[in-house]
């Protein structure tokens, strides 16, 4: 059994997440990710599943972890500090101590689109851009993503195609896309 024993919230690329403390029937509590879009209606993104897990029996933070409002950038990561405690809800004795933690996850790395070895694909929403080049967040030191680039209708546009597409290889938060070996050609998509 569990219940919410409250939430720290920040904004993150046009999406509000949510830090979600969930108190366990034993009296531990850890933490979810949640996000909403609109600051009133939220989701947990993977119920059951703690985003910041307790510490293992006899650590600094087996008992509970309670969030800070929202990370801090620092180069490729997301820097989350976390109040830390040896106990749990319940065992407030004179041998509970506190402490400050510090949870790192990759840059915009609160999700993923994992392929197999068959491959992989997903398509996005339709975006808006003033770029002028195209830059992906992957891990594909074990494989390569290509990028095709498609109308409104969902239609692929000639010289932006898969087969005109570079291959990304490496794992790197930022990575150029080049289409028939032009990186930054992205003008005509503008607006």
């Amino acid at each position: 059994d569990w219940s919410t024993y409250g939430m720290s919230t920040f904004s993150y690329e046009g999406l509000y997440l949510g830090l979600l403390r969930v108190f366990h029937s034993d009296r531990e509590i850890d933490l979810e990710l949640a996000f909403s879009r609109d600051d009133r209606s939220w989701m947990r993104t993977t119920p059951g599943k703690p985003f910041i897990p307790l510490g293992p029996g006899g650590s600094y933070d087996a008992g509970m972890v309670f969030s800070s409002n929202s990370p801090i950038a620092v180069g490729d990561e997301l820097w989350f500090y976390y109040g830390a405690f040896t106990r749990d809800h319940a065992d407030s004795g004179s041998d509970q101590s506190a402490s400050i933690g510090l949870a790192k996850l990759r840059r915009d790395g609160f999700v993923s689109f994992d392929g197999n070895d068959s491959g992989g694909e997903f398509v996005t929403k339709p975006l808006l851009t003033d770029a002028d080049q195209l830059r992906i967040n992957a891990a594909a030191a074990q494989g390569a993503v290509s990028v095709e680039i498609r109308d409104a209708e969902g239609i692929p546009v000639p010289g932006f195609q898969f087969a005109d597409s570079s291959e990304c290889h490496g794992d790197a938060v930022s990575q150029p896309i080049a289409w028939q070996g032009r990186a930054g050609d992205l003008g005509q998509f503008k607006g």
